[in-house]
């Protein structure tokens, strides 16, 4: 894959992140909150952490191509923001394996613990 191809793919990849984000927001308006068994049992929840877990995945493969585009420029400092960056959206990404996986299990199985 050419260096011009990888830019393309890693800019598309940031859109469709940005709007898998703002879709998960959107989803999850009518919760007061992310607490409790009956949030977690909403039938808005599970399509909700799906967009969520979408936009981190493609907000992680994103931010490689944007450094790889910009590292000659950014310098050491560039690459901390990158990789400090990268730790976040990775993190955001768990978050969103643990509402999308456990959070449902557990609010099914034993309500009180959620």
């Amino acid at each position: 894959m050419s260096d011009s191809n990888l830019y393309r793919w890693s800019a598309a990849a940031l859109v469709a992140a940005g709007i898998t984000i703002a879709l998960f927001w959107l989803l999850t308006l009518p919760f007061e909150s992310f607490a409790g068994a009956e949030v977690s049992l909403h039938p808005l929840f599970t399509p909700g952490q799906l967009f969520h877990v979408l936009g981190a995945l493609l907000t992680l493969f994103g931010y490689v191509g944007l450094y790889l585009w910009q590292r000659k420029e950014v310098g050491t400092l560039g690459f901390v923001g990158f990789v400090l960056a990268f730790i976040g959206a990775a993190f955001f990404l768990s978050d969103g394996m643990i509402g999308l996986v456990t959070v449902p299990a557990v609010a099914a199985s034993a309500p009180a613990l959620v």
